[in-house]
């Protein structure tokens, strides 16, 4: 349960939301650049996010040189499908904290 409440905490803030619904819709992984290039935030600000995205065990990162790659963690399980089921249906509607709808900007 505790695990449970971690993710839905993690996903109340829109960014991490956004950064959720990117990984989701865009492909397998993507670098700290393009995130924050499609989610208009300063690296900085995705670090913070990504980091609590990391703790709730959602998101998992890989270094390849000097570049980090961050993909969402396999979800397992009726759990997990239903998790998918609510990023989804969430990140169709959700909006950055500037009110633009930038989820599905340079998405697939």
């Amino acid at each position: 349960m505790t695990q449970l409440i971690d993710v839905f905490r993690a996903l109340g803030e829109p960014v991490r939301l956004g950064i959720v619904a990117r990984l989701l819709n865009g492909g397998a992984q993507a670098c700290g650049r393009e995130l924050s290039a499609s989610l208009g935030i300063p690296a900085y600000q995705l670090s913070r996010h990504l980091k609590v995205l990391k703790a709730s065990g959602l998101v998992r990162e890989q270094r390849d040189g000097r570049r980090m790659h961050y993909a969402l963690v396999e979800l397992e399980g009726q759990r997990g499908e239903a998790l998918r089921m609510l990023l989804k249906s969430a990140s169709n509607g959700a909006k950055t904290k500037h009110g633009a709808h930038k989820l599905t900007t340079g998405m697939r």
